[in-house]
């Protein structure tokens, strides 16, 4: 599925115009929040986000605004290797290298004291958990 999404977005830049990144991250970002539209209301969270009693819309909106903010950047890096690089060498270099640092990074913030220190040892927390 990665393969085929490289190679789309590679034959994408052209499409877009001005070959920019940019403007191929912005459509990217919103066909996704438009398609997740009716995932809201297929789920049936509508009536419970609006409702609510005890809704506190400045830690949704908060929330909200720091994730699409990294995301469109994240879409932006991914994008831009994609551009520079080729499909092929984006997938090797955004499918194995950054879920190890991710992995890593996740274990040091959030280290739980039920569970044992993984060190430098990634697949030993894998097994663990």
């Amino acid at each position: 599925m990665t393969a085929i999404h490289a190679v789309l977005v590679k034959s994408a830049h052209e499409i877009v115009g001005d070959n920019s990144v940019i403007k191929l991250t912005y459509w990217s970002n919103l066909l996704s929040a438009l398609l997740l539209v009716p995932c809201i209301f297929a789920n049936g969270e509508l009536g419970p986000l609006l409702f609510s009693k005890d809704r506190d819309w400045t830690v949704f909106v908060t929330g909200s605004a720091v994730t699409g903010v990294c995301g469109f950047l994240l879409c932006m890096a991914g994008l831009l290797s994609i551009k520079v690089t080729s499909p092929i060498t984006h997938m090797f270099s955004s499918v194995s290298i950054p879920p190890a640092f991710e992995l890593k990074a996740n274990i040091k913030m959030v280290s739980d004291p039920g569970r044992p220190k993984c060190g430098a040892n990634a697949s030993r927390c894998i097994i663990v958990w």
